[in-house]
């Protein structure tokens, strides 16, 4: 997701990370929906592979999520700024599809009509994926994904005073850590995973990343962190903790190449750039566009998986686009509201 930094303070290695994570994500959903719809079949051990593709997708934007608010508001704090600010980036977009989706489905439709309408603030709040697993919903976009995120954002300023190196960061951290071991055991029968104790400790993590952000990056961090994902994965630890260190590890490599990164010709530069912009749009739209639109269309015409999958990626680009030319009115909105 990102946080809006000026030019000044501009890192490329950040929006290659974050481009790499959405890129993940995108191919796993597609792999996963088009075997589940029989468009594509694939062996168990494609698909694993995939899943362990979208669990490193995953911990890249819980990681980049701490790590750019954190750089964004290391050398100054405003809690009012920060609330508006997160207010601003999240729900015009989120607003303009889940409501254009909701008259189109329940109020066309008469979807869900069995949903109390008063569970609808879980989706005005954004949550309502969050709480998808717990209790019927009118969910549209966003999965658990976006629900455990703005949480996170909503601990954000407390985990703040768990990142200088000393005594209470080091207990804080010890915390988060613990729920990130046990959380989903403590959690049971719901997925923990997908649940605030399951992320909180990744999402800390990179805030703590941050700090090496915009500095020559010693190779050595990369060296132990790309040791520690192939004992791990030798040792046939759980995809969980290799995904996570394998996501450090891109971060890391990002900011090792960030010198060469720089000296890319600037229409590549340019993409790079655009792409994590509009990354939490994509990551807004990817989902319904490729289950309710894409993979029926590429079934009933035949299409090749490959051509599929770059339509697929094209359109995404566009509607994300889109987007945010139709979603401004909703922000200038809100910002007169909020008087930001």
């Amino acid at each position: 997701m990102g946080t809006g930094s000026s030019d000044k303070n501009y890192l490329i290695e950040l929006d290659c990370s974050r481009d790499l994570a959405a890129i993940f994500i995108l191919v796993y959903h597609f792999i996963i929906e088009s075997n589940t719809a029989g468009y594509i079949h694939f062996s168990p051990f494609i698909l694993q592979m995939f899943s362990f593709w979208g669990s490193i997708g995953v911990n890249l934007f819980f990681l980049l999520s701490g790590a750019s608010l954190t750089h964004r508001w290391q050398n100054r704090w405003n809690l009012k700024e920060y609330v508006k600010g997160r207010i601003l980036a999240i729900y015009p977009d989120f607003w303009v599809i889940f409501f254009s989706l909701f008259v189109y489905g329940e109020v066309l439709h008469g979807n869900n009509a069995s949903v109390p309408k008063r569970k609808l603030i879980f989706s005005i709040i954004g949550v309502d994926g969050y709480m998808q697993q717990f209790t019927s919903t009118f969910y549209k976009i966003g999965e658990w994904f976006l629900g455990c995120l703005l949480i996170l954002y909503f601990l954000f300023p407390i985990f703040r005073y768990f990142v200088s190196p000393n005594k209470r960061t080091f207990f804080g951290g010890s915390i988060l850590f613990l729920f990130w071991l046990i959380g989903p055991s403590l959690c049971l029968p719901y997925d923990g995973n997908h649940m605030v104790l399951g992320q909180a400790f990744v999402f800390w993590v990179g805030m703590l990343l941050s700090q090496l952000f915009g500095r020559k990056y010693n190779c050595k961090q990369l060296v132990f962190c790309g040791v520690i994902c192939g004992v791990l994965a030798l040792l046939y630890v759980p995809t969980k903790y290799i995904a996570f260190f394998s996501a450090i590890f891109i971060i890391l490599f990002a900011g090792v190449s960030a010198q060469y990164l720089k000296k890319l010709p600037y229409s590549i530069r340019l993409f790079i750039r655009l792409f994590s912009k509009q990354s939490y749009r994509i990551f807004l739209i990817h989902h319904v566009l490729l289950v309710i639109v894409i993979i029926p269309r590429a079934i009933l015409y035949a299409w090749h998986p490959i051509f599929t999958f770059i339509v697929y990626f094209i359109f995404c680009i566009i509607l994300s686009a889109l987007l945010s030319y139709i979603s401004k009115p909703v922000a200038l909105l809100l910002k007169t509201l909020l008087d930001y």
